[in-house]
């Protein structure tokens, strides 16, 4: 098969696939979970690149992914920094899928990148209290080390948000049984899907 040119998204269709992808990724970016705006700070990411993938070892296969360009199911909201990173890396391991794969066969491949929307990434991904992220899985490693989950400004940030939940655990703690229901009600909002981190 013959790999088409990939015409932009008209304006007002980019506009409220951003605004879409935005709303289930609670305006956060997929990868690193930063607050994304758009327009502004936020970037239409294929999880799986329109023209070309890179694989761990810099191997380049031009014949993938090309076929999934307009695929709902591999647009992903990104910051700029993360689609930066990422760019048109995908490691496998292994042999990538044949050229036109349909989203079953997509399955057999062996990622090596975590999918935000369908892996669960704790499973992957140790977040410590000093802001950093440890791999718990080959997935979480190559994950980390392609997004650069540990810059200093992710960490920083997630270093506030840990020290402020903890710090709200310690006050539910320390607090007689009656005023707990209401520091429970303070340290909720901080662990809602749509916080960044």
């Amino acid at each position: 098969q013959e790999r088409p040119e990939f015409p932009l998204f008209p304006k007002q269709m980019f506009a409220q696939l951003m605004d879409d992808l935005l709303r289930l990724s609670h305006g956060k970016c997929a990868y690193c979970e930063s607050p994304v705006r758009h327009p502004g700070n936020a970037s239409l990411d294929r999880y799986r690149p329109k023209a070309g993938a890179v694989g761990l070892s810099g191997d380049f296969s031009t014949e993938h992914y090309w076929w999934l360009a307009y695929v709902w199911d591999n647009l992903y909201p990104a910051c700029l920094k993360c689609n930066k990173f990422k760019g048109p890396k995908f490691p496998v391991e292994g042999r990538r899928v044949i050229t036109g794969a349909t989203l079953d066969e997509l399955r057999s491949e062996r990622r090596l990148l975590l999918d935000p929307f369908s892996d669960d990434p704790p499973k992957h991904l140790d977040f410590q209290d000093d802001g950093t992220v440890r791999p718990l899985s080959s997935e979480g490693e190559v994950t980390i080390a392609t997004l650069e989950l540990n810059r200093s400004d992710l960490v920083a940030a997630r270093r506030r948000v840990a020290r402020d939940v903890i710090r709200r655990l310690k006050e539910v703690g320390l607090e007689g049984a009656a005023s707990r229901s209401t520091s429970l009600r303070r340290v909720a909002p901080l662990l809602e899907p749509t916080r960044p981190w």
